[in-house]
């Protein structure tokens, strides 16, 4: 199969006609709250509480479809093909990153990063 041609992202409807409507509603949705001063400023306290009002794995589950999903292509190798595959077919390349979180009280985050 011949490649396809990249994208030309000066062309809004050409750059995101790979993307699925709920997809840009998301997208839209997450970077807003990423941008609001309020919800930086208390969003352990946030997180905290919808943790106990959903418990971990409707809370796990809902920052898969929101943050999660947005930001990250996915958790192995495997789980992140059809993504690859996907993009690929519109002409989308893709920037693979290894990343690792560790949740740290702000103390623990202090002392290592002085470390």
């Amino acid at each position: 199969r011949p490649p396809v041609p990249a994208v030309d992202f000066t062309n809004t409807q050409e750059a995101y006609r790979s993307r699925r409507s709920w997809e840009l509603v998301r997208n839209l949705l997450v970077l807003r709250l990423c941008a609001s001063p309020v919800l930086l400023a208390h969003h352990e306290q946030l997180f905290q509480v919808a943790r106990k009002l959903l418990g971990q794995r409707m809370f796990e589950r809902l920052m898969k479809m929101t943050f999660y999903g947005h930001f990250v292509a996915g958790e192995d190798q495997e789980s992140i093909r059809p993504l690859i595959r996907h993009n690929k077919a519109f002409g989308v390349g893709f920037i693979l990153d290894y990343g690792v979180e560790e949740d740290l009280s702000p103390e623990e985050a202090e002392r290592k990063e002085m470390e």
